[in-house]
Formats: structure tokens, sequence, C-alpha cells
């Protein structure tokens, strides 16, 4: 007994130290888990980049967000959900090993019972090795294999999601940083006239050709123009925040020597009716894949509900070794042993004939649950199918607007120029001028914003039918696992198959 005792203090003394006494690393603080997010993003990316294009911008995006990092991982822990589900076919194996040493001292009683000895020491193995199969639970297991399936299906949907949502809001943040671009280029032509103006206005001043108010007035715009670009600087640090945290850098900057591409209007014409484009969007987007398949889980839910009607037949078995050692004191014998093995197997069946209505009401419960999620998928259609008409539309309008205005801004930058010219001859007032500067400003501005508008338009379009984008790979959602299951859980797909069925055609591509 002192030699089972000593060599198990050794080991509970290291227990105690592997457990109890090793403290815990005190949680990072927020400055370190922002340098450390700061160290894992850095510019590498863009080494090699001189020029920004938007295709590399949402290429580093869909490498760097988090957002879409965060999803790509959902991805993988449904998957590996699914891979659980599969458990459920095979037989369950367990292995129990268990030592026991009882030891009763009886010495110090008065007139003990005969057959209690003064001395009793019984030390004990059992090793047990058991298993079970499920023969049949009512079809609850491949339903719940169905489910974790659409699961995967639905999480990798709402990861496509995240990417087209990515994009469309890298593309937004991207067209705002060009047209801030734009922005800073009008003021600085705007500082450039008026001090050309100024500096002749100054001239003529001194020699008595024109008025202090006319000198004063060209002063006025001067600084008027100066502040144009004060805030054209602004907005060009704001954009370039908004798009550095889409491309999933902390620090919410790019390196100064990245230069972006001209704005312009070149986009692609809509040679295509909205019917296509209606019929495209609901094929592709994967929200409304998502909910499709939300939907389809919750039918495989209610169904695995109707399986609790009905009995769990298992199959079992159990092959145990047993020793026992027996020491004692006070009788002619001392000392007795014996081993007991054992085998036991044979089909259990477990029937819950009546559980107060529980089962029904949860059969019903589900039922709501699939009506409510099939409400969801019609409100989410309609959303889209709106997106889409919206998209569309804007596109045809903005592209429209880009001709009239570029038109428009040449005539007024002819006009401009000459009605200069003819200020400085002393045929028009310097009001007149002041409002051809004022309308070329303008006209620069309004064709400036619906370049980008236009760009903006088509990456709304391109978002809202989840058009196919330059190296996007979507995720395979058959995950079938090369298994014959796969083959019986496809057989059963058809079977309990509520979804609509989705032709599955090219995307419409977009550049």
């Amino acid at each position: 007994m002192k030699n089972r005792v000593s060599y198990c203090l050794p080991a509970l003394g290291l227990l105690l130290l592997f457990t109890g006494c090793q403290t815990p690393p005190p949680p990072a603080t927020p400055a370190e888990v922002w340098q450390a997010a700061c160290r894992d993003r850095d510019f590498s990316q863009l080494k090699d980049l001189k020029l920004l294009t938007l295709q590399d911008a949402q290429r580093i995006a869909a490498n760097n967000n988090p957002d879409y990092l965060a999803a790509f991982q959902a991805v993988n822990a449904a998957r590996m959900a699914y891979y659980q589900s599969l458990a459920a076919y095979s037989p369950e194996i367990g292995l129990n090993f268990n030592l026991n040493d009882g030891l009763a001292e009886n010495v110090q009683r008065r007139n003990p019972p005969e057959l209690i000895a003064p001395r009793d020491n019984r030390f004990t193995t059992q090793t047990t090795l058991r298993g079970s199969w499920l023969l049949f639970d009512g079809l609850a297991r491949e339903l719940n294999a169905l489910a974790a399936r659409s699961d995967y299906r639905r999480t990798a949907a709402l990861r496509d999601n995240v990417y087209r949502l990515l994009m469309r809001a890298t593309a937004y943040a991207f067209y705002d940083v060009l047209l801030a671009i734009e922005e800073e280029r009008i003021a600085r032509s705007d500082i450039e006239f008026q001090q050309s103006n100024l500096k002749q206005a100054q001239s003529r001043y001194q020699s008595g050709h024109i008025s202090k108010s006319d000198l004063l007035n060209f002063k006025i715009l001067l600084n008027r123009a100066q502040c144009s670009l004060v805030i054209a600087r602004n907005h060009y640090q704001l954009a370039v925040y908004a798009l550095a945290a889409l491309m999933g850098y902390p620090q919410g900057t790019l390196p100064n020597t990245l230069q972006f591409p001209p704005i312009d209007d070149q986009v692609d014409k809509l040679v295509l009716g909205i019917d296509l484009y209606l019929e495209q969007a609901l094929n592709a987007r994967p929200d409304l894949e998502a909910l499709r398949e939300a939907r389809q889980i919750a039918d495989y839910r209610r169904s695995g509900k109707v399986s609790a009607f009905f009995p769990v037949i298992t199959l079992y078995g159990e092959a145990g070794y047993g020793t026992t050692a027996h020491n004692y004191g006070g009788y002619v014998v001392e000392h007795r042993a014996w081993n007991t093995p054992s085998v036991d197997y044979g089909v259990n069946a477990d029937w819950q004939l009546f559980t107060g209505f529980a089962r029904y009401n949860a059969l019903r419960q589900y039922e709501y649950l699939a009506a409510e999620a099939g409400f969801q998928l019609d409100n989410a259609t309609l959303l889209a199918i709106n997106e889409v008409r919206a998209a569309h539309e804007n596109l045809q309008t903005q592209a429209e607007l880009a001709e009239y205005y570029r038109e428009t801004l040449n005539w007024v930058f002819e006009q401009r120029q000459l009605i200069n010219v003819e200020y400085w001859a002393g045929n028009v007032t310097i009001t007149r001028l002041n409002e051809a500067q004022y309308e070329l400003i303008s006209a620069e501005s309004d064709l400036a914003i619906v370049q980008v508008e236009l760009k903006k338009a088509a990456a709304q379009l391109t978002a809202a039918v989840n058009g196919r984008l330059e190296g996007f790979e979507p995720v395979d959602r058959r995950l079938n696992t090369g298994l014959p299951l796969d083959e019986v859980l496809d057989k059963l797909e058809e079977q309990f198959q509520y979804r609509e069925k989705i032709n599955d055609e090219t995307p419409v591509e977009f550049h």
C-alpha cells in the first residue's frame, strides 16, 4: 500500500504543477493588438505598384479585409460541421479502464461481526471495450446531414456576398479618391486663372486703367479658389482613409508615392435588356442563394421533427475484463484473486409513445420557421429586383448626362476664354467674367461628378446582378467528400427538395 501511495504522490504533484499553478498570460492591450495588425498588414502588396488601379485595390481588399477573411473562416467552420454530421453513420467505439484500491481497518472495533476482517484491502481493475451502431432513427441523421450540408452552402453564399459587397464598397471608395483628385485639379486651375488675372489687374490698377474694386475682386476669387483647394485636399484624405480601411490597412493611409489613374467615363454600354439583368440577379446573387439555403435548412429541420415519432434502434456490444486482488487479515486464508471476463451484445429499441404533445408542437414550430424563411426570401427577392432596376436606370441616366456635360464643358471653356479676352479689352464687365469663370468651374465639377457617378452606377449594377469579377473564384458549394454516402444524400436531397430550381447560366461579365 505504501508503494502505491509513493507512486501516486509525484504524479499528483505534476498534475497540480501543470494545472492549478500556471498563471495565464495577461490579455493584450488595444495598442498591442493595433500594432500587431499593422505588422501583419504592411504595404508589401503595394511595393511594386506605381499606379493603383481599381482591380489592384479590389484584389488587395480580398486578401486583407478582416470581414472577408472572417467570412472565409466561417465557411471552413461550416464545412467541419458538415463532416461532424456524417459521423452519425459510423459506429461509436469506446474504451474504459478503471482502477480501484479500497482499504478498511477494523482493528479498533469492539465486538465486530464475525464476517468483518480486522484488515481488508481490495485492489480491482476493469477494462471495457464497448461499441454501438445506430441502425434506424426515422431518418433524423440523414436530415441532420442534409441540413449541415445546406448550412455549408449558406455560409459559402454569405462569404460570396461579403465579397460582392466588398468589391462594390471598394469601387465606391476608389472613385471617391478619383473625384477628390479631380476637385483638386479644378481648384488649382482656378487658382492659376485668378493669379494670372490678379497679376494683370495689379499692373492696370497702378496705371489707372481699372478701379480698385476690380483688383479686390480677383483677390477675393483667388482666396476662394485657395479654400476650394483646401477642401479638395480634405476630401482626398478622407477618401484615402476609407479606401485604405477597405483594403485592410489599419493605419488608414497609403504610400505617398502611389498614383491613381485619371478619371474617365468609359464603361460598357447596356446591350442587354432589364429582364436579362433581373434573371441574372435572381440566378447568381449569393445573398438570395443564402436565403434559399436557409429556407431549405428550415424544411430539413421540420422534416426532422417527424423522425421523433419513430423508434430508435441501436445495435450494441461490450467486452470487458476485470481483475480482483483481495487481501485481508485475521483468517487462515488472507489472500484471494480472480479474473472476470465478460461479453454482452444485443439490439436496443426505444420508442417514445407520448411526450405531452411536445413533438407535435415542435413540428408546428418548425413549420412556422420554414414559412418565415420563405417570406424572408420573398422580401429579399423584391429588394434585389428593385436594386437591379435602380442600378440599371441610374447607369443609363449617368451615361446620357456624361455626354451632355462633356459637350457643355467644351462650350463653356471656349466661352470663358472669349469673355476673358473681351474683359481686358473693355468690352464686358467684370461681373460677366466672374460668371463665365464660375460656369466653367461648375461645368468641370459637374462632369467630374457625373463621371464618378457613372462608374459607381456600373459598380452598383455589377454588384446587383453579381456579375463576374476578375480574379474572383466562387466557393464550390457542392461539397462532395468522395464517399458513397454523397450519392445517398444527393438522392435524399432530391426527395426533400423544396427550394426553387435555379438555372445554371453563365453570369454577365462587366469591365
